[in-house]
């Protein structure tokens, strides 16, 4: 309790200052500040009695213009799902291409992929997603046998064709050398590796600074 005081006394001013509600001339330079850096053709100022602040355009907007980006406070992705999509450890966009997506979700391990069973993959995940579990078991149990029938169509489909997804071709999808049709129509950003050259990937440069400036620095498994 002593301690407490002295780091109270220590602090007064600084506590007292956080304490103090701000003028409107700070709160308007701050968010001016703000809309210089990241809100482009964008001022934030009051919207009315007992209204609270708001966002307001002060320039027309075209159709594809970035209005306004506003990162998420935390974000990350289940270690269960790295199993099943390559994203920007930043952004969580995708990276690579659809066919290296597909590839590596359906090899296993040793040639390359992340192919893990059923078994394996409800068990790293059961301990996080018991409580959405308990929630949606119904949707579970529709979406279940949604994929079965899907499956068992597909299945259809390949006995009909006579042409089953090998190895072979599957590491052709991973390498690059065989295309799916029409994935041009949906072009990914190349994968970047780490700074530190760990296992995360990035769809970007900007990305990748980021991320490592914000915390992977010293968190990198690899770190020179």
């Amino acid at each position: 309790l002593r301690a407490a005081k002295m780091v109270s006394k220590g602090y007064a001013e600084q506590v007292q200052e956080l304490l103090t509600e701000c003028s409107e001339s700070r709160v308007r330079d701050y968010y001016a500040r703000k809309v210089e850096l990241s809100l482009q053709g964008l001022e934030v100022k009051h919207a009315g009695p007992n209204r609270g602040k708001g966002v307001f355009a002060v320039k027309t907007f075209e159709k594809g213009d970035v209005v306004l980006r506003d990162p998420p406070l935390v974000a990350t992705q289940y270690a269960c799902n790295k199993n099943h999509a390559l994203v920007c450890s930043n952004c969580y966009r995708y990276v690579g291409s659809v066919e290296e997506q597909i590839s590596r979700r359906l090899l296993p391990p040793a040639e390359g992929g992340c192919a893990v069973s059923d078994d394996e993959n409800d068990s790293e995940c059961s301990e996080d997603d018991s409580d959405q579990q308990n929630e949606h078991v119904e949707v579970n149990e529709v979406s279940k046998q949604r994929e079965s029938e899907e499956e068992k169509d597909a299945a259809e489909v390949d006995a009909e064709e006579g042409e089953e997804l090998s190895i072979d071709l599957l590491r052709e999808l991973l390498q690059g050398t065989r295309q799916l049709p029409h994935t041009n129509r949906y072009p990914l950003p190349c994968a970047r590796r780490c700074k530190g050259d760990c296992d995360e990937v990035f769809c970007s440069d900007e990305c990748n600074a980021v991320y490592w400036d914000a915390h992977h620095e010293l968190l990198c498994t690899r770190r020179p």
